[in-house]
């Protein structure tokens, strides 16, 4: 029943993990105005959300199946790799998100991200056994180092959520980068306990004493919210597109629609045609500068274009064709 339970857990959250990658390729085939960074960024943290859920998968059918404990060192090295790497890449998904240039704060994030990354190979490829078990002085002090980033990862993923949330953002934005961060510190603590568990020589495997494995709830659980999101954010406003929106009169939500415009960068496009200044648009919608320098380069992004007065010819080129038509 276990065996069956856990099989099941991992293909289901695979094919969850796959499902999601193929909607952002669909997005980034459909266009250049659909290649943003946002997208892009989520695309590589989701390929290595299912490069981890491949290698325990692999690591479980190995166990399970095969009944082989041992792990060579390099295999190791790539399920620490893999976990390091993901922390670098949703760092990237929330800075990509962000209406505010906290570089300082990215910067943190990445060092923080990159040393935990690091260290776990190290540890991996020269210090662990086959059953990962650590046993010198040194490589048990670098566990120890290890586990500590990770508390410095929590910690900045809180401070990013924290932040995130006082900025202006959309409410799936939110939801998106609060729900999914605080998954990912309660997956990245069950990792760690585990870790040490078979550090310590506490267990040779988690599989063979038929404990719960969390990975494959954990890669399921980010998968659909990832996935949940794109589709919500990009792919329906793309592919399901409101025909009467479509069909519209005012060619300022016609290009709105046709570029998958948000509502606020459809409000703040339509300021940008009147001829209003970042300053005079932030005063209008009660936002700051640094929140509507962002959203007219995304307009930029989305439209294709690099001015402003290249904004208002496509508009007004919309707005023949629409008179033409009628």
């Amino acid at each position: 029943m276990y065996t069956t339970t856990v099989f099941l857990e991992y293909l289901i959250a695979i094919f969850a993990a796959q499902m999601e990658i193929t909607v952002i390729i669909l997005l980034l085939i459909k266009g250049k105005k659909c290649q943003s960074e946002k997208t892009i960024s989520i695309m590589w943290f989701s390929f290595a959300i299912l490069v981890i859920c491949l290698v325990n998968f692999s690591l479980y059918y190995s166990d399970r199946m095969l009944n082989i404990i041992s792990v060579n060192s390099w295999f190791r090295s790539i399920d620490y790799l893999c976990h390091g790497v993901q922390y670098v890449l949703w760092f990237v998904v929330i800075k990509a998100l962000s209406n505010k240039n906290n570089n300082h704060i990215f910067i943190i994030d990445i060092v923080v991200s990159t040393l935990y990354c690091i260290i776990g190979i190290v540890v991996a490829g020269f210090f662990m056994d086959e059953y990962y078990h650590v046993s010198s002085i040194l490589g048990r002090f670098l566990v120890t180092c290890w586990g500590v980033l990770f508390v410095g990862i929590a910690i900045m993923l809180i401070i990013n959520i924290i932040n995130f949330m006082r900025d202006i953002h959309t409410k799936l934005q939110r939801l998106y980068v609060g729900i999914t961060s605080l998954i990912i510190i309660i997956g990245g603590t069950i990792y760690t306990v585990s870790m040490n568990a078979l550090y310590t020589s506490e267990y040779n495997s988690g599989w063979q004493s038929e404990s719960t494995d969390f990975t494959g709830i954990y890669i399921l659980i980010i998968s659909l919210l990832s996935f949940l999101f794109v589709f919500k954010e990009d792919f329906s406003p793309l592919f399901f597109r409101s025909p009467d929106l479509k069909e519209s009169d005012n060619p300022i939500l016609v290009t709105a629609a046709l570029h998958q415009l948000t509502v606020r960068e459809c409000e703040v496009l339509t300021l940008l045609y009147k001829g209003m200044h970042n300053p005079e648009i932030a005063t209008a919608l009660n936002i700051s500068p640094n929140t509507v320098k962002k959203h007219v380069q995304n307009i930029y992004e989305k439209t294709g274009v690099n001015s402003r007065m290249e904004i208002v010819y496509l508009i007004n080129l919309k707005n023949n064709e629409n008179n033409t038509n009628g």
